[in-house]
């Protein structure tokens, strides 16, 4: 048994949209991961690093604070070295904020492509 051409087309585009879900989970995932470990790997100095020692939730807490912009309030870069890689982590956020949102338009922009073509 074949499927018409639409409904084939209609699965690859769910698919496609699942995948990229879950690429950009995963990114945001890791991403998260990599930041915290950075941070955790100041190690005992990074009390002085920041304006308290960081545990593994401190650590995962700051990257997700820095990922979301939300500001900082209770942890706050203290050293020079802790303000590059919170600044470096700042930048590359703007880049993956960019990335996900470039990926929604052009997923909407394939949808309403494949959407005209089937009326």
């Amino acid at each position: 048994m074949t499927l018409p051409a639409e409904m084939t087309s209609h699965a690859f585009v769910a698919l496609d949209r699942r995948q990229r879900r879950r690429e950009i989970a995963i990114t945001i995932l890791m991403f998260l991961v990599v930041f915290a470990a950075v941070y955790l790997s100041f190690g005992p100095s990074s009390g002085t690093q920041f304006s308290e020692p960081l545990d593994h939730t401190g650590a995962l807490y700051l990257a997700i604070t820095v990922l979301s912009t939300v500001g900082f309030g209770d942890i706050t870069p203290e050293s020079d070295l802790a303000r590059i890689v919170v600044s470096i982590q700042m930048l590359l956020d703007l880049l993956v904020i960019g990335v996900v949102f470039r990926l929604i338009a052009t997923a909407a922009k394939s949808g309403t492509r494949i959407r005209s073509a089937l009326e």
